[in-house]
């Protein structure tokens, strides 16, 4: 997973969110949080609750529960 890709949530374990279609634009390259866990922050098309941020728009996700949306081009 690279700067650029376009993503959305796999669905498992987000079936409500990979059902909803929403997508984000990876802006980080891939680094571990706790337990050695892979992420990469993620700019969404729509506010997340979870964001930390100053922007309800970015999180970090887990790569694992990521996948690339196909036919768009980054």
């Amino acid at each position: 997973m690279e700067i650029g890709h376009v993503v959305r949530y796999k669905k498992f374990p987000h079936e409500k969110l990979h059902n909803q279609g929403i997508i984000g634009i990876v802006i980080s390259k891939p680094y571990k949080v706790e337990y050695n866990l892979i992420v990469v922050d993620v700019f969404w098309e729509r506010p997340r609750l979870s964001a930390e941020r100053r922007t309800p728009f970015i999180t970090w996700d887990y790569v694992d529960e990521l996948e690339y949306v196909e036919g768009v081009i980054a």
